[in-house]
This record gives C-alpha cells, structure tokens and sequence, in this order.
C-alpha cells in the first residue's frame, strides 16, 4: 500500500470512528432517559428520610424529561456532535453524582457502582480510542469523587460499601480499558480488511469491465469472418442455424463460400477450445480455409481439407510446443450443387446426418482431426450423396450432445440428438432452430454451459 493510500484509508477509518460513535451515542440518549428515571425507583428504597426525597425527584425526573425530549427532537435540532457523543456520559455522571449528595448515607455506593457501569458500557460499544474512554473515566470519577468529598456530611471512608465499591470501580474501568481497546482494535481490523475487499472488489470489476470490452469487440471481428445470412440465404434454398457460444465468442464457426463449379461450400467446424483460445484458432482455421479457396479453387471437398490441414499444420508447427501443435478443428465441408440434386462432402471426426422420409441416416466421418493427426497423415475421403426434394442435411459440432442436465445431470448424448431433430424435421427452419434452443435451454437448466453449441441444417 502506498503512503498515500495509507494516508486515504487513516482518513477513511476517522470518518468511520465517528459514525459508529455517533450511531451509539444516539442509542444512548433513550437508554439516559430511563436511566435517570430509575434514579427513583432506587431511592424509593430509602424513603426513610424525606428530607433528600423531594429535591432529589425533580433532578431526576427533569434529566429524564430533558433527555427523552432531546432525543426526539434530535432530527430538528443538530446538535454539536460533541454532545451527541459525550453529553449522555456527562448528563449521567452528573445526575449520579448530585445524587450520591442527596441520597442517603447507605445508598452511596449505588451511585458510584452506576458511574462505573457507564464507563464499562462506553468502553464496548463506543468505537472510540482508549485515551478517549479513559478521559471520560477519570472525569467522571473525579466528579463524583470529588463531589461526595466536599458536599456529604459524613467522612468519606465511614460511607458503607464505599471502600469495596471503589476497588470494584477500579476493576471495572481496567476492564473497560482493555474492552475498549480490543474492539477499537478489531473493529479498526475489519474495516482495513473490508476497505481492502472493497477496493480489490473494485479493481476487479475494472478489470473485468475492460477484458468484457475487449471479448466483445474480438466478438464483432469474429463475426465479421461467418458466413452471413445474405450470403447463405443466396445461395441455400431453405437452411437453419442453431448457434450458442459458451463464452461471448467461440471457437465453432460456419463459414460457406460459392465455387466456381456452381457447387456452394459449407464448413461447420469445432476448433480447438472454446472462448478467447477457441475464437483465434476458429480465426485461424477460417483463415486457411480462404487460403485453400483462393489459391486451389478446389471444386472437391476432401483436397481442401487435405490442404487446409497442412496450413493448419504448418501454421501450428511454430507454437512453441515440442512436437509442434496439434490443435486445428473438427469440421464438415460439404459442397451442395443444387442443380445436380448432389452433396459432395468430407467429414473429421463429426458425422453428417441425412433425414429423408422420416428417417435419419447418418454418414460417419473419418476418424481424425483438421490438424496434426495422433497417428499416421493420410487423405481425407470423399462421400457423395444424391439429394431428393425435402431432404434435411444436418451437420453438427458435439456441443450439444455433451451438455449436462436434466433431472440426473448427464450428457445430453448425440442418439437423442438424433431423435430430437428427426422429430423437429418436419418444422420449417426457424421452428427447428428455436425448438433447439428451448430444449437446450431447458436440459441444461442450472448447470454451466460446457462447450459451443452449432448445429446448421439445409432442406433441398
């Protein structure tokens, strides 16, 4: 902490001090009130001798009055804060001490025993300073002492009790001392503490505003790089997307692109990841996936993959890891030529799903990433399929077959997958698409989100 944050704080906890104060100070006021006029009641005891009784009635019922009535009016009339905190000590010392002068000669005591109790309350619920308690103690024992010296008739030392009340009195204030310094103490503790949290608290939640910021304009880059839905809507007959990032940006993506064949590329990939590593590999990955496109002008799906993969490869090779990276994506590519009725594609590791007639056939990928593979490289296959009017192409990422939920917290799993879209296939595209997400919504519940969810569906 710099010296000029200790010096904000040493401020801060001032300010602090006198708030507590004040707060028990004005809980105080009321608490005289009925102090003083139990005064009475204590010297009903000693009615013997009506001579102190009268005298002493006004001085205590008047204190009573004074201070309930200041009380009340204490929103109307501000007081200097320097009443508020010490006028109920001095008011009761006061009152305490003009009766041990009038009571009687056995009731003294009394008097002084309540002087103490007032000193030992300030001392733990004021949350003030010990050389603050310890003042307002020695005045207002000197007060009384000093009072019942001069004023009482008797000697000192003859009052009954009084020898024993003084040395409990002692006591008393020690204890009071030491309470008072403790509760300073851990009170002055706490604050620090919450001060810190507060301030750490803050500087988080700066922080936190600012990587947002930053998360959210990465995510408008990202966008920028997925296929639009001017594009798709061109080129697609009738198509659906689901698309629900974990985080605010993802490393699933769909990217299309038109070929010069009149065939029209989608890719619906998984890149490695999800959230700020997953959307610069998926940046990558879309990035080579151009690259493929402008200098191959493939018009087959499996050879781009092929050279996707070894830009990817080659792109990752310098990552700093020892055998090169191995990150990349699973991905479809699948080229639609409408006007042959023909789906060309090429599947790593996510399958391909065909619904015709009410029945989902699906077409199982190769077995091995976008990316550098764990085992042997070899060319990715090409699958051909003939399409049919009403044909439902389906291509997925594992996000939502992975989500956990449900009533016994399990994965989704991709068999009901299956049945829920062969179910919804008979929706048109936007009904499937929110059907999806209201069943996903409500599977997942209260769980977190594991993973990027794509799923994109084409009807020929």
């Amino acid at each position: 902490m710099t010296k000029n944050q200790e010096v904000i704080l040493e401020k801060d906890w001032q300010d602090e001090i006198k708030v507590l104060t004040l707060k028990a100070a004005e809980t105080s006021w009321p608490l005289t009130a009925f102090c003083c006029f139990f005064f009475i009641f204590v010297e009903i005891q000693n009615r013997g001798n009506a001579e102190y009784i009268n005298p002493f009635y006004i001085v205590d019922f008047g204190s009573c009055i004074v201070v309930f009535l200041a009380h009340i009016f204490r929103r109307k009339i501000k007081y200097p804060t320097v009443v508020t905190t010490y006028g109920t000590s001095a008011l009761v010392a006061l009152v305490s001490t003009i009766s041990a002068i009038m009571t009687t000669r056995d009731t003294v005591f009394t008097y002084f025993l309540i002087v103490s109790i007032i000193t030992v309350v300030r001392g733990l619920l004021y949350c003030q300073e010990v050389s603050k308690v310890a003042a307002m103690a020695i005045f207002n024992h000197l007060l009384i002492l000093a009072a019942t010296l001069a004023f009482r008739p008797e000697s000192y030392f003859s009052l009954p009790n009084i020898l024993s009340t003084n040395i409990i009195q002692l006591f008393m204030i020690l204890f009071s001392l030491s309470g008072a310094n403790i509760r300073y103490k851990l009170t002055k503790s706490n604050f620090i503490s919450s001060h810190r949290i507060k301030t750490a608290s803050a500087i988080i939640q700066d922080k936190n505003r600012d990587i947002t910021d930053s998360i959210n304009y990465a995510k408008r880059i990202q966008t920028s790089l997925l296929a639009t839905e001017k594009l798709l809507s061109r080129h697609l007959p009738e198509h659906f997307i689901f698309f629900q990032p974990k985080d605010i940006v993802s490393g699933d993506f769909y990217w299309a692109a038109p070929l010069i064949n009149n065939s029209f590329a989608v890719v619906v990939a998984d890149s490695t990841g999800h959230g700020v590593p997953g959307a610069i590999m998926s940046m990558l990955n879309i990035s080579c996936l151009n690259e493929t496109l402008r200098d191959n002008d493939f018009l087959n799906p499996a050879p781009a993959l092929d050279v996707t993969r070894a830009r990817i490869m080659e792109h990752m090779a310098n990552d700093g890891s020892k055998d090169g990276g191995k990150d990349g994506m699973d991905a479809v590519l699948a080229c639609f030529n409408f006007e042959k009725k023909q789906l060309r594609f090429a599947a790593a590791n996510n399958p391909l799903w065909l619904i015709r007639k009410g029945e989902l056939i699906e077409f199982k990928p190769d077995k091995m990433p976008v990316g550098k593979p764990m085992g042997q490289l070899i060319p990715f296959k090409e699958q051909v399929i003939d399409l049919r009017d009403g044909d439902l192409v389906v291509m997925i990422t594992d996000g939502y077959a992975d989500q956990f939920g449900g009533p016994n917290g399990k994965k989704f799993m991709h068999q009901a997958l299956k049945e829920l879209i062969l179910n919804y296939s008979h929706l048109s595209m936007q009904e499937i698409s929110n059907k999806l997400k209201s069943n996903f919504d409500h599977w997942k519940g209260t769980y977190e989100q594991v993973d990027d969810v794509l799923i994109f569906g084409v009807r020929t």
